[in-house]
């Protein structure tokens, strides 16, 4: 456990410091105040859409967090040989990955705190300047809801990249494949209903597909944040149950090609 630690201790040190995570929580900013500027062409919908705009924002600025600074951090490893060090000293090949893992699992829950803040300072500013065109609804809770799911679907993708990582060590490939499954990952749950009544080859490769890659649709909340829909704790549990699973799938595969991998 301690070894555990100390790999994922270093790998969240080393990320905090990086300068690129600061200019991505910047660009969460700008686009926040750009949000307030044209605020005022979306008519009566206007906190609705300022709720769906500050959640939005969220999960883009945490894809920029995971393609631009986890795989890079990644890739370094092997660019540098650190990894090299790190399997040399009393650390096995799985307790490298667990502890890389959680150290970016740690980053993103702090980037997830403070870009979470951010969209609650936000949508509070749009309450108070739209006093009028509050949702009826609305609740803090299906907001934070809707924050906590969006980080389980972050660390979903994460999972995904250090799938893809342990298979190819090419910075290219594995961004390519990530965001490959994810586009499909968002996208899946609407081609399967448009193919569901198409039998034939597209609808047997669609529905393994679904099987395949992570349903990164059913931790998207925003419509459930924005208009005050009711959400069942049983879904709340089995969507969260599925994302744990997954992401405990993915790391078993990654140690186990990672084990067989050869670094030389």
């Amino acid at each position: 456990m301690h070894k555990l630690y100390w790999v994922s201790w270093l790998t969240f040190k080393e990320g905090i410091k990086h300068r690129i995570l600061y200019g991505i929580i910047l660009f969460f900013i700008f686009a926040a105040m750009t949000s307030l500027v044209f605020a005022d062409f979306f008519a009566i919908d206007v906190v609705k859409v300022g709720i769906d705009f500050a959640l939005s924002a969220t999960s883009l600025t945490g894809l920029l967090v995971l393609f631009f600074l986890c795989i890079p951090m990644l890739n370094k490893d092997l660019d540098k040989r650190t990894v090299y060090f790190s399997i040399s000293s009393p650390i096995s090949r799985s307790q490298y990955i667990l502890g890389k893992f959680f150290g970016l699992f740690f980053i993103l829950f702090i980037c997830m705190l403070i870009l979470g803040i951010l969209s609650c300072l936000l949508v509070k500013i749009f309450m108070i300047l739209y006093k009028a065109y509050i949702p009826l609804n609305f609740s803090w809770a299906k907001m934070v809801l809707a924050l906590a799911f969006n980080l389980l679907s972050f660390l979903v993708l994460l999972s995904v990249i250090f799938f893809f990582w342990s298979v190819s060590s090419k910075g290219f490939i594995v961004s390519t494949f990530s965001l490959m499954a994810y586009i499909i990952g968002t996208n899946i749950a609407v081609v399967k209903e448009m193919v569901s009544s198409h039998p034939g080859v597209i609808k047997h490769i669609v529905n393994f597909s679904s099987w395949i890659f992570p349903n990164l649709s059913y931790f998207d909340l925003k419509k459930v944040a924005a208009h005050g829909l009711d959400i069942a704790p049983s879904y709340i549990l089995k969507i969260s149950i599925y994302g744990c699973f997954y992401i405990a799938i993915l790391l078993i595969l990654t140690m186990m090609i990672f084990k067989k991998k050869d670094l030389a």
